[in-house]
């Protein structure tokens, strides 16, 4: 798997995950929307990371 496929798979589990979250919430389960944000954040922080890593 090269690097900007990484990124790629990571950006759709964010943007996936930000956008279930409020869903979830919505739907009174805030344990998975909380899980769900944690999620995006941390996938999030991995591509400022490999993004770093590709300069």
């Amino acid at each position: 798997m090269s690097l900007e496929h990484a990124i790629a798979v990571l950006e759709i589990a964010a943007d996936n995950a930000e956008h279930n979250a409020p869903i979830s919430q919505a739907e009174g389960n805030a344990a998975q929307a909380d899980l769900q944000r944690v999620t995006a954040a941390e996938c999030r922080e991995a591509i400022k990371h490999l993004e770093q890593v590709a300069q």
